[in-house]
């Protein structure tokens, strides 16, 4: 593996991707193919000609309009306005020359590093959670009793669905036969006024998610919408034809639906409407080759309903906020970052074993050669330095300002947040929006919560008056 650091950037050029700040950068194609020969060919800052571009990445005779315009895709990428630069310094009609000392880093044993922190899926990097993958597959073999897998934005709870669901799908015996992914959130930003019009872009999605092609999918639609019915009735019938569609000579598995940000629902009015319609299908003799799965970010007793949901009291709970120091010990083995056991309780004590903290942590260590302690020495909240965790906090700040700003929060934002260290009262609505964040955890107390962990405490506590 080629690591290469420049600046505030890392770039992987085997498997041709761009770090900054430990998430991934936006950037492709010919602008990428760019900035990997800057840093391989010209790391020392010499200068690099249109010719030697043509000549190494095109390898034909082009324009040098397309060259300016890769190049200025690569800057917009890298934040490197023509006017100011700091990366890539243009010499007249010259050529251009790195800026920026750009340093190959040495690697461990690993072949290259895991995803960064929130990239897509990854399955050769999944930590197992064997106890929470046997629920899953009991709840897809058995109809009647959906799974609803919640924590906090992430806590691995689609790395756990999507990993059990190519389990479950796997083998002879296989309890599955295939998967309809949708992300209830991309109905609710279409259509959340009625709950026909919700419903109806649920179907579309549904018809998209079965394979089918957008322009098709919109005709079907309007068929099975045609028909002077209830709303949630269409979507059943549509559903059932679904269900029934399977091809020819295939064997008769059932078919596992994923409702993904169902959260997003909390503050609809149709989310009582849209529960019970769920839970309908869950015990309609029809429908039982239908295995649902619901994720969300808010524990399902946080919901704001009119009363007690049946599909939230008939369901497999699978709260996957915590991981545990055997998986914490696995993560570390995966970023190749070797560390004694009590470095790695510290860990998962500060971030209260969120994964996704965890994983920052570790991926830092990684690109960085850096132990564990080294790592842990770094936090030091009463010097305002949060490690690698800085950048976390801030943009979590940056999120909440203009939940603040349009009185979402019941207090300033400051105040809440220094409030939450040794715990408060919420109003429903705030403590739904912190929750969905993981800022925070309900006390035994109910109704009153505090900070989900010391990492968070700590940050809360510099908003103290």
């Amino acid at each position: 593996m080629a690591l290469y650091s420049f600046g505030d950037f890392l770039l992987d050029t085997t498997q041709k991707r761009v770090l900054r700040d430990n998430r991934p950068v936006g950037i492709s194609g010919m602008p990428l193919a760019m900035l990997c020969y800057f840093v391989e060919h010209a790391a020392d800052g010499r200068l690099v000609t249109r010719a030697e571009l043509r000549k190494h990445l095109w390898g034909c005779k082009i324009e040098d309009v397309t060259i300016r315009s890769n190049l200025s895709v690569l800057r917009g990428a890298l934040g490197d306005p023509v006017t100011s630069p700091r990366y890539l310094e243009t010499h007249g009609k010259e050529g251009w020359r790195l800026m920026r000392p750009a340093t190959r880093l040495t690697t461990g044993p690993r072949s290259h590093l895991p995803p960064a922190p929130g990239s897509a899926y990854d399955p050769a990097c999944y930590v197992p959670r064997p106890a929470e993958e046997q629920v899953l597959l009991s709840c897809l073999r058995k109809p009647g009793r959906p799974a609803v897998v919640f924590g906090p934005s992430g806590s691995g709870k689609r790395l756990l669905v999507e990993h059990t669901l190519d389990q479950a799908m796997q083998g002879e015996e296989a309890p599955i036969g295939r998967a309809l992914r949708v992300r209830v959130s991309a109905a609710v930003e279409a259509q959340s006024a009625s709950l026909d019009a919700f419903l109806k872009e649920l179907g579309r999605l549904l018809l998209v998610a079965s394979g089918q092609p957008e322009e098709e999918a919109r005709k079907r639609l309007e068929l099975f919408w045609s028909p002077a019915i209830e709303a949630p009735q269409k979507l059943r019938e549509l559903v059932l034809q679904l269900l029934t569609a399977a091809p020819s000579g295939a064997p008769s598995r059932a078919t596992a639906l994923v409702l993904y940000d169902v959260d997003c629902l909390a503050g609809c009015s149709i989310r009582d409407d849209v529960f019970n319609m769920l839970r309908a299908w869950q015990v309609d003799p029809f429908l039982d080759s239908l295995r649902l799965i619901i994720e969300t970010s808010l524990p399902p007793r946080h919901f704001p309903l009119r009363g007690p949901s049946s599909l939230w009291s008939g369901s497999h709970r699978l709260d996957v906020s915590r991981i545990n120091l055997e998986q914490l010990s696995r993560l570390a083995e995966l970023h190749a970052v070797y560390s004694a056991a009590a470095e790695r309780q510290a860990l998962g004590e500060l971030v209260g074993w969120n994964i996704y903290l965890c994983r920052l942590a570790l991926f830092h260590a990684a690109v960085h050669e850096a132990s564990l302690a080294a790592v842990l020495a770094a936090y030091q909240p009463t010097q305002q330095a949060f490690g690698p965790f800085a950048d976390h906090l801030e943009d979590l700040r940056y999120e909440l300002e203009p939940l603040a700003a349009a009185g979402a929060l019941h207090k300033p934002l400051g105040l809440c947040l220094s409030e939450l260290v040794d715990g408060a009262a919420l109003p429903q609505d705030t403590a739904s929006r912190l929750l969905r964040k993981g800022l925070i955890v309900e006390t035994e107390t109910r109704g009153c919560f505090r900070s989900r962990c010391p990492l968070y405490a700590d940050y809360f506590a510099q908003h103290r008056a």
